[in-house]
């Protein structure tokens, strides 16, 4: 499995996975109650989502490929399988998903983060939850969706060495 910075050309197809992989998750499913019955429309969605942070400055999108090594079947061809924005993990293709890719990949976000001596947080769907307490993350705060009975767990990352602050704390010593 190779990582490396997403291109322009990337885009689509990590468009299209993010369909299946995230069409069942509770804030998806609030934010996006009609995904199931207009799958194009919400893959459109994150189409448009990850042109305008892929422009952004500052920003950086990764995307892991499988080599045909990393698949049992030799015919495999190189599959882009999953996706990281900045640290955090977002997803792994649904076809792709229980073989230690998120695992690999969130890994190598969080050392990213330690080298560069940042936290990483992120808001957490209960299906990703146990990958990320795994991980070392912990919860920094709870967000209660207006009119729905779901919280969405704020978890954060403290590499050693990295200041830690209270949810709603700003640290402006640096």
């Amino acid at each position: 499995m190779r990582i490396r910075r997403a291109t322009p050309g990337d885009l689509s197809t990590t468009a299209t996975f993010s369909v299946p992989a995230f069409m069942h998750d509770e804030l998806y499913r609030f934010t996006y109650p009609f995904a199931a019955r207009y799958p194009e429309d919400f893959r459109q969605y994150y189409l448009r989502k990850h042109k305008q942070r892929n422009a952004q400055p500052g920003y950086v999108f990764w995307v892991a490929i499988l080599d045909p090594a990393d698949e049992a079947e030799e015919h495999a061809p190189k599959q882009k399988a999953a996706q990281v924005d900045d640290a955090p993990l977002k997803g792994v293709d649904p076809a792709y998903q229980h073989r230690g890719i998120g695992t690999k990949l969130l890994s190598w976000g969080l050392d990213q983060a330690a080298k560069e001596k940042v936290a990483v947080t992120l808001q957490s769907s209960t299906v990703a939850e146990p990958l990320y307490r795994r991980m070392g993350f912990k919860t920094w705060m709870e967000r209660d969706l207006p009119g729905v009975r779901m919280g969405i767990p704020s978890l954060v990352y403290w590499p050693d060495g990295v200041k830690v602050i209270e949810a709603g704390e700003i640290d402006i010593s640096s």
